[in-house]
């Protein structure tokens, strides 16, 4: 039986404490089983020893922070359809 997971990507800030991870910051991916699927936290290195034993994450890994890259500028100016037909004209 085939299953399709849907987890969401990395987060930009801690799930639990609502602080932005900086670039190079080490933090903690944690998943848990949720109904049919799983639920993915990313938690901050102080959430992560303070956190209770008790509650077992299905899978968990440690990971660097590093910010999403700048957008990179368009090759091409967007021209409407008017400005390309004057062009041609």
């Amino acid at each position: 039986m085939q299953s399709d997971w849907e987890i969401k990507s990395r987060a930009h800030a801690c799930a639990r404490s609502g602080k932005e991870f900086s670039e190079g910051e080490s933090f903690y991916t944690l998943l848990f089983r949720d109904g049919e699927g799983f639920r993915r936290e990313d938690v901050c290195e102080g959430v992560w020893e303070d956190r209770n034993e008790n509650i077992q994450p299905f899978s968990f890994w440690r990971s660097k922070y590093e910010p999403p890259p700048a957008a990179a500028p368009e090759a091409l100016p967007k021209d409407d359809a008017e400005g390309l037909l004057r062009r041609l004209i």
